[in-house]
């Protein structure tokens, strides 16, 4: 009777210990695929309704500026 008490409360913590898991990794999982969506998105459209206030060919020439140094 004892023993079975003792593996009803090491299976609720089992149990327990496999929720907290899962959530977790759940959580990581959707802060690392949330960081990765906003890098590809920033890298992908840098300059994405005109934010930054300068046409393409400006961008141009800065980069052709920064290349030669």
């Amino acid at each position: 009777m004892i023993l079975m008490t003792y593996i009803k409360y090491l299976m609720c913590f089992i149990n327990i210990l496999v929720y907290m898991l899962r959530v977790s990794l759940s959580y990581i999982s959707i802060v690392i695929i949330l960081s990765i969506f906003f890098m590809v998105m920033t890298l992908k459209y840098t300059n994405y309704h005109n934010q930054f206030n300068a046409s393409n060919e400006e961008i141009k020439i800065i980069l052709i500026k920064n290349a030669t140094h």
